[in-house]
């Protein structure tokens, strides 16, 4: 039976600022490989509110990137990430939406922290605009997104809760080289590494380092080593 009690976190709780992250509520706009693989990592460092916006359904093509199983297939993909972060420890609490992500969503949950890692590039953008209007103290702390408009790959940003009056040009993570010929052999890879680095930011986020707009990481060189 899953556990939330201080011994399924032994080891790690004078490093990590669990406290801070379970006292959060995470929105994962997209519950496809980089999604999930996200999902996952939150709830084993403490996270139990979660709000899982997607769409689609699980494919067979999507068990070897993702944190799916074969009994997941054919199941819309917030439901079955759901159930695999419940799995983990019994205060994860979820709530699902299988249709696309709006304004009154947000709104309604009052989301810490967006992870837009949706296979619509135009979201976070709109989602931008949607913040520009909140008071202060109801936008999200942080802004995790997946997108460049320009280039493919995963991408990921951070925006601070002093959002500007006009949207900004956002500060990406360098492309991962999907757009290389053997860029398929890479993907599943690719997906762990920057579901860790994502993470990873949001564990300086509340340790209260200094928070870097932008994170420059040679992935490629970190694939080939």
């Amino acid at each position: 039976m899953p556990t939330a009690d201080p011994a399924f976190f032994a080891g790690h709780q004078e490093i990590l600022p669990l406290d801070a992250i379970r006292a959060r509520h995470f929105t994962i706009a997209g519950c496809g490989s980089l999604g999930s693989l996200i999902g996952r990592i939150l709830a084993r460092l403490g996270a139990h509110r979660f709000h899982l916006v997607d769409a689609e359904k699980v494919e067979l093509r999507h068990l070897s990137r993702s944190v799916y199983a074969f009994e997941h297939v054919g199941t819309n993909k917030a439901a079955a990430l759901s159930f695999q972060l419940g799995k983990i420890h019994s205060k994860v609490r979820c709530v699902t939406t299988s249709k696309a992500l709006t304004e009154d969503h947000l709104k309604r949950g009052k989301e810490d922290i967006l992870i837009f890692t949706t296979s619509d590039p135009t979201l976070p953008k709109r989602a931008l605009e949607w913040f520009r209007d909140w008071p202060a103290n109801e936008r999200p702390s942080m802004w995790v997104t997946r997108y460049s408009e320009l280039q493919g790959g995963y991408w990921y940003a951070d925006l601070k809760n002093d959002m500007p009056d006009a949207v900004p040009e956002l500060p990406w993570l360098h492309p991962t080289g999907h757009d290389q010929p053997d860029a398929a052999r890479r993907i599943v890879t690719t997906a762990h590494v920057v579901a860790g680095l994502v993470c990873h930011s949001i564990v300086d986020h509340f340790m209260a380092r200094p928070f870097k707009a932008r994170v420059d990481v040679d992935l490629e060189a970190l694939l080939r080593g």
